[in-house]
C-alpha cells in the first residue's frame, strides 16, 4: 500500500520522479506507473488497486497532461473511489487548466491547486513537512527514528561526482547554518544528504515541486473530504422576529404582526435591512433590470443580456457558524474558525435544508448577481475597478490564512448593502448550471434550467484571484461537493 498515487504523463516523469523521491526521503511511500507497474496484471486493475490504497492522489498537471486518456482514467477513477486530490499545476495557470479541462476542474476541486514557479523556497519546504506532520498528514509506515547527523563543513565534504551541471549547482548553506544541522530531526538530514547530491537543474525543480506538493497536502487535510458528522436535533426554536428600524432613517421601523414573517412583504426602499427569520439580517433589493454576463470572462458567461427582476430579500452576510448551529443542533468538521465566520463543509442539499427550515430559499443565480452588480452592472459589488483590500481573497486572507469574519469589509457592500458577495467562500444559488444557458434564458426573473448534473456557485473563496472575484463569474460543482471554500447567503422572493 502507498501513501500517494502520483498521476502524471511520461513528459513530465522528471518531475514526478523527484516528487516521489522527495516525499519517500521523510518517510511516505508513492507509486506511480513507469517505476510500479507488474506485468502481466492490466493497467486498469493496477490503477484502481493503488488509487483505493493511497491517502492522497496526487496529480501533476501541465499543457503535455491535458490530453491523456490515461490522466483522465486515473481522475475518474479516484474521483469515484472518493479520493482525496492534490493538483499540482506546472507551467499553466488555473484559468487556462479550467477551461481546458472543465471535468477535471470539477472533479478535483482546482480551487486548492497550486502554481509552481521558479522561485527557491530554500528552507521553506523544511517547515511545510513538519506543518504536514502537525497537520496529521502522516506517512502510512513510519521509519525509525534515526540520530541526526551533522552536515558535512565545507572544507571536510566530498566533492560531487563531475557531471555536464556541475556549474548549476545549487549553493550551500552558509557555514552559520551548519551548527543548527546537528540538532535537526532525521527527516531533515534524509531530506539535506538526498537532495545536495542531485545536479541543481533537477535539485531546483525537486525544492519547487516539493513545496508546492506539501502547500498541497496540507490543504487536501482540511479542503476536500466528506461531511462525517451528522446533524442531529431538531430545529432550534425561532426567536419573535421584530423588525429593525431602517439604518439612516431616524424613526421609521418594519412593525410585524405576531407570526407574521417581514421577509414576506416588500421592502420600501434600496438597502433597506430588517431581521429576518432566526435573527439572520436581510437587505431589500428592489425590482429592477441589469445586464447579466460578461465578455471579459470566460465562455459560460457569454453573451450579456438584460435581465429583468422583481424586487426580493438577500441576507446581508453569508449564514455564519453560529446561525448555523442554533438551527441545525451540529456543525460540521472545519469549521474552528470562528463562530462569526461563514459556515463551511456544506453541500448544495444541506444549504437548502437550512433555508427550507426557516421559509427561505438560496438566491437564484440572477438574484445573486444584481445584487452584487445593481442596475449600473459594476465588475465588483464596490465598482469597476479590482481592490483586493476590499474583501477577502488569495492576496487577503483571514487571520488564520483562510475565512474573515462576516460583514469584515464594509467598504467593499454593494450597491444594496448586502457584504462579502465576492471572496471569503463560494456561495451556492438554487440554479442548475449550464454552460450555455444563457443563449435562452429567460429575460423576467430567470431560475435556470430545470435540472442539470451541477449547481452554480458565485463570488470567489478566500483562495481565488481577481477573475474569480467577478461579479459576474460563475462555478459550478456537483450538489453533494463540499469544501471550507463554499458556504451560502439566503434569500427571499416577495412576488
Amino acid at each position: 500500500m502507498a501513501d500517494i498515487f502520483i498521476s502524471h504523463v511520461q513528459e513530465d516523469g522528471e518531475i514526478a520522479t523527484a516528487l516521489a523521491e522527495g516525499l519517500e526521503a521523510v518517510g511516505y511511500s508513492t507509486w506511480y506507473y513507469e517505476r510500479d507497474n507488474r506485468p502481466i496484471t492490466p493497467y486498469l486493475l493496477q490503477v484502481k488497486q493503488a488509487i483505493e490504497d493511497a491517502q492522497v492522489v496526487l496529480l501533476v498537471i501541465s499543457r503535455d497532461s491535458l490530453g491523456s486518456h490515461e490522466v483522465t482514467t486515473e481522475i475518474r477513477t479516484a474521483y469515484r473511489l472518493g479520493s482525496v486530490f492534490c493538483p499540482v499545476l506546472v507551467d499553466i495557470s488555473y484559468a487556462e487548466f479550467g477551461q481546458r479541462q472543465p471535468e477535471w476542474d470539477v472533479a478535483i476541486a482546482t480551487a486548492s491547486a497550486v502554481e509552481l514557479s521558479a522561485e527557491n523556497p530554500g528552507d521553506t519546504v523544511f517547515r511545510i513537512i513538519e506543518g504536514l506532520r502537525d497537520a496529521g498528514v502522516e506517512p502510512s509506515g513510519e521509519r525509525a527514528a534515526e540520530e541526526p547527523q551533522p552536515e558535512p563543513s565545507a572544507a571536510t565534504a566530498p566533492a560531487p561526482e563531475a557531471t555536464d551541471f556541475e556549474a548549476e549547482l545549487e549553493e550551500r548553506p552558509p557555514p552559520a547554518a551548519e551548527a543548527d544541522h546537528a540538532r535537526e530531526p532525521a527527516w531533515r538530514a534524509d531530506v539535506r544528504a538526498g537532495v545536495w547530491k542531485r545536479p541543481a537543474a533537477l535539485l531546483r525543480r525537486w525544492w519547487v515541486v516539493a513545496a508546492g506538493v506539501a502547500v498541497v497536502l496540507i490543504g487536501a487535510g482540511l479542503y476536500l473530504h466528506l461531511r462525517e458528522a451528522e446533524q442531529a436535533g431538531t430545529a432550534a426554536q425561532r426567536p419573535a422576529e421584530q423588525a429593525r428600524p431602517e439604518a439612516g432613517t431616524e424613526g421609521e421601523a418594519v412593525s410585524s404582526a405576531e407570526g407574521d414573517r417581514p421577509c414576506d412583504r416588500p421592502g420600501t426602499k434600496v438597502g433597506q435591512e430588517i431581521e429576518g427569520p432566526a435573527g439572520i439580517p436581510l437587505v431589500w433589493v428592489p425590482a429592477g433590470k441589469f445586464m447579466m454576463g460578461s465578455n471579459d470572462g470566460d465562455g459560460n458567461e457569454k453573451p450579456v443580456h438584460e435581465v429583468e427582476l422583481d424586487g426580493f430579500w438577500i441576507g446581508k452576510t453569508e449564514v455564519t457558524v453560529a446561525q448555523w448551529r442554533a438551527l441545525m443542533g451540529s456543525v460540521p468538521r472545519h469549521n474552528e474558525q470562528g463562530d462569526d465566520h461563514p459556515v463551511v463543509v456544506l453541500s448544495w442539499n444541506d444549504c437548502q435544508e437550512f433555508c427550507s427550515k426557516l421559509g427561505l430559499s438560496l438566491p437564484t443565480e440572477a438574484q445573486w448577481e444584481y445584487a452584487a452588480r445593481g442596475p449600473e452592472s459594476r465588475v465588483y459589488p464596490w465598482g469597476d475597478e479590482w481592490d483586493e483590500e476590499k474583501c477577502c481573497n488569495y492576496d487577503n486572507r483571514g487571520p488564520e490564512g483562510r475565512t474573515f469574519p462576516v460583514g469584515s469589509f464594509p467598504a467593499g457592500a454593494s450597491w444594496c448593502g448586502a457584504l462579502d458577495l465576492v471572496g471569503n467562500v463560494w456561495e451556492r444559488c438554487a440554479d442548475w448550471y449550464d454552460e450555455d444557458h444563457y443563449q435562452n434564458a429567460a429575460r423576467r426573473n430567470p431560475t435556470g434550467p430545470g435540472s442539470g448534473t451541477f449547481r452554480v456557485l458565485r463570488g470567489g473563496s478566500w483562495v481565488s484571484s481577481a477573475l474569480y472575484c467577478r461579479s459576474a463569474a460563475r462555478l459550478y460543482r456537483y450538489p453533494e461537493f463540499t469544501s471550507d471554500g463554499g458556504g451560502f447567503r439566503v434569500a427571499r422572493s416577495c412576488r
